[in-house]
């Protein structure tokens, strides 16, 4: 059996906290919470059962020796927490936004794939919404792939949900 993942949370607010719920519930263990505001972090930390509180991200980061990151900090505080977790050789989770530019990105992305690092964004689905309404009508597409007995098979594929969804955007 596998080790459970060590997971250090850096923000307190709602990302933070939804984050520290979702990993745990994977079975990940949190081992620390990173915060601004003393008593908003240790009401938190005292609700969830999270042993490691701190201020200061950098001696998180060296006292919990975390698998995993999450960033769930202020959008304009990611690039350098994100950089020196990826040095450290540690897996990355982060909320909305990634950076304030796409060089930035570019660059975290290059280091990641130098060092081996898995990373993930947490973003909502608005922008890409956004984008497919602005462009006219949006028709949802629902198919399934049928084999050599699509027949008998073909009952059965429509009492469940398709194997495949496809959305595209109408008059583009």
């Amino acid at each position: 059996m596998s080790r459970k993942q060590k997971v250090l949370i850096l923000g307190t607010g709602f990302a933070g906290k939804g984050h520290a719920e979702a990993f745990r519930a994977a079975g990940a263990e949190i081992v620390g919470i990173v915060g601004r505001t003393t008593h908003v972090l240790n009401k938190l930390a005292e609700d969830l059962g999270i042993p490691y509180v701190g201020t200061d991200w950098q001696d998180a980061l060296k006292v919990c020796q975390p698998d995993i990151v999450c960033i769930g900090t202020p959008g304009g505080a990611h690039f350098e927490p994100i950089k020196q977790t990826i040095a450290r050789g540690c897996h990355i989770f982060c909320d909305k936004p990634l950076t304030e530019s796409a060089g930035s990105a570019v660059e975290l992305y290059e280091l990641a794939q130098k060092k081996g690092i898995k990373t993930a964004y947490a973003a909502p689905p608005i922008l890409p919404h956004s984008l497919r309404e602005s462009a006219g009508q949006v028709f949802i597409v629902f198919g399934f792939v049928l084999g050599k007995r699509a027949g008998r098979g073909a009952l059965k594929l429509l009492k469940r949900p398709a194997r495949f969804c496809w959305s595209f955007i109408s008059e583009r």
